[in-house]
C-alpha cells in the first residue's frame, strides 16, 4: 500500500471517529453581558452515552472560572432549574445535585444534600433544557413574569419537550 493510500485511509478513519463529537453551550446574563453563566455540554465520542458538563461563571473584569458539573446521561432529558438564592448567589438544581454559585467572586459549592429553593416565585430565574431540535435552551422565567417585556422584545419561549 502506498503512502498516499495510507494517508487517505487514515484521514477517512479519523473523520469517522470525529464525526460523533458534540459540543453545545447556552448562557444567561445575570445583569449585563459582562456578568454571565454559561453551561457547556460535551460528548467526546459518538459511541459515548454521557456528556461532560461545565459551567463558566463570568464577572468581567473581576473573575471568570470554569467548573465541572456531574456527568449527564445522553438518554435522559431533564431540566436544570436556576434560582436567585440571595446574597449574589444562584442555586442550580441538576437532577439530584445542588450547586451554589457566587457570581461576584466566581466560586461554587456542590452538594448531594437537597437545598430548598427560595419560596418566592420571583426567585425562579429560569431553566436550561434540551429543545425539540436537541439544542440546549435557556428559558427565562423572569421574562415569562413580564408579558409586556416579552411583547416588547418580540420573543417566544418554547416549553420543555416533555411538559404536559
Amino acid at each position: 500500500m502506498s503512502l498516499q493510500m495510507k494517508i487517505a485511509l487514515t484521514s477517512i478513519v479519523m473523520a469517522f471517529f470525529l464525526t460523533g463529537c458534540e459540543r453545545q453551550s447556552v448562557f444567561y446574563e445575570v445583569t449585563t453581558h459582562n456578568h454571565t453563566f454559561t453551561l457547556i455540554r460535551e460528548k467526546a465520542h459518538f459511541w459515548s452515552d454521557h456528556y461532560s458538563q461545565y459551567v463558566v461563571i463570568a464577572n468581567v473584569p473581576n473573575c471568570q472560572r470554569r467548573y465541572r458539573l456531574q456527568t449527564a446521561d445522553t438518554r435522559l432529558l431533564y431540566d436544570i432549574q436556576i434560582y436567585d438564592y440571595g446574597h449574589d448567589t444562584h442555586l442550580w438544581i441538576v437532577q439530584n445535585q445542588y450547586y451554589l454559585f457566587d457570581h461576584i467572586d466566581c466560586t461554587f459549592t456542590g452538594s448531594n444534600t437537597p437545598i430548598e429553593p427560595p419560596l418566592s416565585e420571583n426567585a425562579h430565574i429560569g431553566e436550561i433544557y434540551v429543545d425539540r431540535a436537541g439544542k440546549l435552551t435557556f428559558r427565562d422565567k423572569r421574562i415569562d413574569r413580564m408579558p409586556e417585556e416579552r411583547a416588547r422584545m418580540g420573543t417566544h419561549r418554547e416549553s420543555p419537550i416533555y411538559a404536559p
